[in-house]
């Protein structure tokens, strides 16, 4: 019915200074240039809404030792507001948060991927002209600095959740 595949690949690599769109947006001068590199890949972009997102992250170098890895499903809903297209109410909701490691990671490792998608809380992708309903997925790394204080780094992701026919 639809000529939209329901598979695609989608590999992302996080970067400190940041490189672009996928990259952490966080620079802090305790970390300073090339203090991590934190690389990951998702086997499918666009995701059955009864199958699991998988895939795996590697901790390639970070100076600081990491405290852990969080992956963050969230869920944001927006309608237009008034008669004018232009007004946007938008809402962002973090509906399942998963840690992937805890304490500091060995560095080269491949660490798997496993999350199973809250029935409850997901639905299928919608992009209407009026409202919609888009997901993402948030890579958080938690670091520790030597002042004893976190450094946290993020990297949101863009997941679409389809119903298979």
């Amino acid at each position: 019915m639809l000529s939209v595949p329901t598979s695609s690949s989608c590999l992302w690599l996080t970067h400190a200074p940041p490189l672009g769109d996928q990259s952490f947006q966080y620079e802090s001068p305790v970390l300073g240039r090339d203090a991590f590199r934190i690389v990951g890949h998702l086997d499918h972009g666009t995701v059955a809404i009864q199958k699991p997102v998988s895939g795996w992250i590697k901790v390639e170098r970070c100076l600081l030792p990491i405290r852990s890895i969080e992956l963050t499903l969230g869920r944001v809903e927006w309608c237009t507001v008034g008669d004018h297209s232009n007004s946007v109410a938008r809402e962002a909701t973090d509906i399942q948060c998963t840690q992937v490691a805890e304490g500091d990671v060995a560095r080269g490792v491949e660490l798997p991927i496993h999350l199973i998608l809250p029935r409850l809380y997901t639905c299928p992708t919608v992009d209407a002209d009026v409202f919609g309903v888009e997901f993402e997925l948030s890579v958080t790394a938690v670091m520790e600095s030597r002042a004893g204080m976190y450094v946290t780094a993020s990297a949101r992701l863009p997941l679409k959740l389809v119903r298979p026919e």
